[in-house]
């Protein structure tokens, strides 16, 4: 078994009221199978509470697959307005010499609150995946090469497309730290009730085969959204180039001879 615990109090200050927060942990490790943990949460103020309940787990199965998943539970009381929500995360995994897949699931629904987490966006569903299969050849300087296969799809508790991205990437990757990379991005994207239909092509090179310099060099061309136009316009679609190289001199420490 392990367990952690902290508690913390903060003092008031201009922008925030003073705040009691407390966190628990317990975890149960099985061997080389996974674990099973819970984590607590709770951040009390003078204006509310926040509370947070969390049970996770990840598990093998055999030598190349993992499942994970979580179920969060969070109740947030200000002022008399009492909300709760319950958080949901699944993932499962393989990783083996040529092939690797992620495919991730979460769910945070509209009055889901964690004060002490890291929340960037409730309201959603998102499904994540990432497929890459890479070939090894066993002579040669080209280390490994293969395609890549990512993207995620997002909705919101109505039902409602917010952003969605498919991209397909090819590299490469040579001996001295040397790797060649080209993809293609293709997404959506809904803003200020308005929908937004990229497109982004990505090229980039990169080398650290000296032992003295590195060098990398990149350029994507594509159509991004303007989220700040200027003269009180709406955000917009617009056309985008971009190109950067790099050099560097690398410091190596000498070796004294004994």
């Amino acid at each position: 078994w392990i367990s952690a615990g902290l508690v913390v109090q903060d003092r008031e200050t201009p922008e925030a009221d003073a705040a009691t927060a407390v966190v628990g942990a317990v975890r149960r490790e099985f061997g080389r199978t996974g674990h099973l943990g819970a984590l607590a949460t709770s951040r009390d103020t003078a204006l509310g509470a926040n509370r947070v309940l969390s049970v996770d787990g990840r598990w093998t199965l055999g030598d190349t697959w993992a499942v994970a998943g979580q179920v969060m539970r969070t109740s947030h009381d200000a002022s008399g307005d009492r909300t709760s929500g319950t958080g949901l995360f699944g993932q499962i995994a393989h990783d083996s010499r040529h092939l690797d897949v992620t495919v991730q699931y979460t769910d945070l629904p509209p009055d889901f609150a964690a004060a002490l987490g890291f929340i960037r966006r409730v309201d959603l569903r998102q499904l994540d995946h990432e497929v890459t299969y890479q070939w090894r050849p066993s002579r040669g300087p080209l280390v490994k090469y293969g395609p890549t296969l990512d993207g995620f799809l997002v909705w919101d508790h109505q039902r409602a497309l917010a952003d969605w991205r498919v991209r397909p990437r090819f590299e490469m990757e040579f001996v001295g730290q040397t790797s060649f990379l080209v993809d293609y991005a293709r997404s959506f994207e809904s803003l200020a009730g308005l929908a937004f239909d990229k497109h982004r092509s990505t090229f980039e090179f990169e080398t650290e085969r000296s032992r003295w310099w590195a060098f990398s060099a990149a350029y994507e061309v594509g159509t991004d959204v303007n989220r700040r136009p200027t003269g009180g316009q709406l955000p917009q679609l617009v056309d985008r180039r971009a190109a950067e190289v790099e050099a560097d001199a690398l410091r190596r420490q000498a070796r004294v001879p004994q």
